[in-house]
């Protein structure tokens, strides 16, 4: 459970997009919120937890409305709407749940480890020469010249295909996941 490092209340930040503040709900402490290269992280007085979101595109590293929105649809964070009687409308607030970002963050890079895994499979097994850049498709030899060297998904042109590169390539990404698990496994440091 990640909790407040002031109140040690379970830690949810209202987000408030206007002031770029971050606050918990339960004690009104300001928290940092600094996005850089997917990995987000939350700080305070020099202690901080580090999300990696593989799955959210943020622009400019920084949290705007589309990508709150974004976060919305994945279940990262809460809306809560709150009623403007005076306009007869209402107000977004938007709130991050450290627990259900963190529980979340560790299923989906569960889900890519088993995506990957299984693409590592499928090309260790594989004897095809030929992959689509766009699309991944892959062709043996034979299904390349037959297809004109052309992907039959989307007529991109096809390129050789290394097998051991891909593998590597797989492996390092995979790595990189569970390393970024067990970072966020910690906790606070």
């Amino acid at each position: 459970m990640v909790n407040c490092l002031r109140c040690n209340n379970k830690l949810t930040l209202v987000i408030d997009l206007k002031n770029s503040n971050f606050k918990c709900k339960k004690c009104d402490t300001v928290y940092d919120l600094i996005i850089k290269d997917k990995i987000v992280s939350v700080g305070l007085d020099g202690k901080s937890i580090n999300f990696f979101l593989n799955d959210i595109s943020f622009f400019n590293n920084e949290l705007s409305k589309k990508t709150i929105y974004e976060l919305y649809n994945k279940g990262y964070v809460k809306c809560i709407k709150t009623l403007n009687t005076a306009f007869n409308d209402h107000y977004n607030n938007w709130e991050l749940s450290l627990d259900n970002l963190k529980n979340n963050v560790i299923n989906n890079s569960n889900k890519t480890i088993n995506s990957l895994t299984n693409s590592l499979k499928r090309v260790n097994l594989s004897q095809a020469n030929y992959s689509c850049p766009s699309c991944g498709f892959v062709l043996s030899f034979e299904e390349a010249v037959n297809a004109n060297f052309l992907c039959n998904a989307c007529s991109e042109n096809l390129k050789i295909f290394d097998p051991v590169a891909e593998s590597n390539e797989i492996n390092n990404k995979i790595e990189y996941i569970k390393e970024k698990i067990l970072t966020l496994e910690r906790g606070w440091c």
